[in-house]
């Protein structure tokens, strides 16, 4: 898999509907984490399904992020021959340099050992995916449009590592056909209007961002100040825009909160990144309307936890530390109504010798014994509360988040919780264990089902994948 250059694996009749050939698709796209020579991944002619293209998704979200070419215009992305000659005297050299051992210089061992500076692995440093008639409907055209932004252009993936000469007769890795990479088309079939304007817009915004990296680039290399920088290293068909006003564009193609609101003055870019937003959560709601919630196993599982979580406030009621202080003072009330009362015989005999003074006198020692029995035993339950380890009184609730993460693994299994990274995971339970969200919960039953559950997604930070905390 290290010296694999080109995998085509299209029309093999991949289908992946179910939770076995997910698991097995799963492994097969971690499985080029260590590949740093591939170049082409061919999946096209395969039937994939929705299912595919998230665990797509969450293995490409899992990737480390690797650093792009930068666009500056001096060196070729397809003719490598000098590129190739000097990689052979470099390894030759560090041969040479090892050879000598420790009789070698400092400087030449530094040399030696810093041939290679930077290390692309995984999807995101394949130049080339081939997506092309995989069955893409909406919800694959959802988890597409995560990726879609991430995923750079072959100009800032292609090096002399993973690069082809400029001899080779494959049509894709010619100049002229200006390839984005990362290709879905002839999914028309399966693909639907909401779909394609999803994934349009994330295109559209994808070369703002090319160009955004180019103008930058060029503006470090040249040091002008002027508005407009063109870069010779892209295609003269593609003329480099103005610098955008966005200070970065890949922040604006990012997931957002839910919002309905138009704010005027806005930049072209911005304008778009809005239109996609509004576009994928109509997409999400869409979704979990017409397939459900539980048709994805980020949502599924994240509405699991979210029940397990809830179900676990509405139990710790009797455990909260404001639980325990009203119940000891329904107590200590209890036992000062409850004292034994004299007798109606002993009530007359001390009024008919004329002392009530005295029965006075012990009913307010025992309101007092009865307030000083309160305060120590309030006292007491506030000291015993802090020698607890295992309580954690930031929360309404005591039990702590390590401690529910161990009740978690007793009742989901390690695949349902893979999906979430810890903040996903600690966002949904600190959600479900303040009673504040009781009150935001009942405004959301104004809404339907459909929006309810995508107003608690987008509320705890659910509805795309996230990478490593």
């Amino acid at each position: 898999m290290h010296d694999l250059k080109t995998l085509n694996v299209s029309r093999n009749n991949v289908v992946i509907d179910d939770s076995v050939s997910a698991k097995q698709w799963e492994i097969f796209l971690r499985s080029f984490s260590g590949s740093m020579k591939l170049r082409r991944l061919d999946l096209s002619g395969n039937k994939l399904g929705a299912k595919a293209f998230e665990v797509f998704a969450r293995v490409y979200e899992l990737e480390d992020h690797i650093t792009p070419l930068r666009l500056g215009g001096d060196t070729s992305v397809l003719s490598y021959e000098e590129d190739a000659r000097q990689h052979r005297e470099n390894k030759q050299y560090a041969i040479e340099i090892t050879q000598k051992g420790n009789r070698a210089s400092a400087a030449e061992r530094s040399m030696a050992d810093g041939c290679l500076l930077k290390r692309r692995c995984g999807l995101r440093s394949l130049p080339y995916i081939d997506l092309n008639d995989t069955g893409l409907d909406d919800a694959g055209a959802l988890w597409l449009s995560f990726v879609l932004p991430q995923h750079y252009f072959p100009i800032q993936l292609v090096d002399g590592i993973n690069g082809v000469f400029a001899t080779s007769t494959i049509n894709i890795y010619q100049q002229t056909q200006n390839s984005t990479g990362l290709e879905w088309s002839n999914n028309e079939e399966t693909l639907g209007r909401d779909g394609f304007q999803l994934l349009t817009y994330v295109e559209t915004l994808r070369k703002e961002t090319l160009y955004e990296n180019a103008n930058r680039s060029n503006a470090d290399l040249n040091d002008d100040d002027d508005g407009i920088q063109f870069d010779p290293a892209i295609s003269s068909q593609t003329a480099l825009v103005p610098r955008a006003s966005i200070t970065n564009l890949r922040e604006a193609i990012a997931p957002r909160k839910l919002s309905g609101r138009f704010v005027p003055n806005l930049s072209e870019a911005e304008l778009n990144a809005a239109s996609l937003s509004q576009t994928r959560h109509r997409l999400q709601r869409q979704i979990i309307q017409q397939q459900g919630v539980h048709s994805i196993d980020l949502w599924s599982s994240a509405i699991d936890l979210v029940v397990l979580s809830r179900r676990l406030f509405v139990l710790e009621r009797y455990l909260s530390a404001a639980s325990v202080q009203r119940r000891a003072c329904r107590r200590l009330i209890k036992d000062i109504t409850n004292a034994q009362k004299p007798s109606r015989k002993q009530q007359w005999r001390h009024l008919q010798k004329n002392d009530t003074f005295k029965f006075e006198r012990l009913q307010d020692e025992i309101t007092k014994l009865g307030a000083a029995s309160r305060a120590q035993y309030f006292n007491y339950q506030v000291e015993r509360s802090r020698e607890h380890s295992a309580r954690e009184y930031s929360l309404v609730g005591v039990i702590p988040f390590s401690i529910f993460k161990q009740i978690l693994r007793h009742i989901m299994s390690e695949d349902e919780l893979s999906v979430l990274n810890e903040p996903q995971q600690r966002a949904a339970y600190a959600f479900c264990q303040t009673r504040a969200t009781l009150t935001l919960e009942r405004e959301w039953t104004k809404l339907n089902d459909s929006a309810q559950v995508l107003k608690l997604l987008d509320h705890i930070g659910c509805l795309a994948y996230e990478g490593r905390s």
